[in-house]
């Protein structure tokens, strides 16, 4: 077989090997157990990450945002935390 026959041939793609480990999650479970994690992570239960961008923009994650994982809060810089949105935004921060 030349080198032109070898790439034109299809692609097979195998079925997997294994079956799936374990029951996949109902969404609403999912998103309660990402709340619950939050919650036992946040000082006094406040679960709202606020965070001062490289811009200096005030924002506020929850913990559904994409970026919350990887937000870290420095109190020193002024960040820190809020137990729900209307006090965020009353302290000037906006939601992601």
């Amino acid at each position: 077989m030349t080198q032109r026959e070898r790439s034109h041939r299809p692609t097979v793609i195998s079925p997997p090997t294994s079956e799936p480990q374990g029951a996949a999650q109902a969404p609403w479970e999912y998103r309660a157990n990402r709340w619950q994690r939050a919650v036992a992570g946040a000082p006094g239960g406040c679960t709202l990450k606020g965070h001062i961008s490289a811009k200096g923009e005030r924002i506020y994650h929850a913990p559904w945002s994409s970026a919350y994982g990887g937000t870290q809060i420095d109190e020193s810089r002024g960040e820190g935390w809020f137990c729900n949105e209307a006090e965020a935004v009353a302290a000037g921060w906006r939601g992601a």
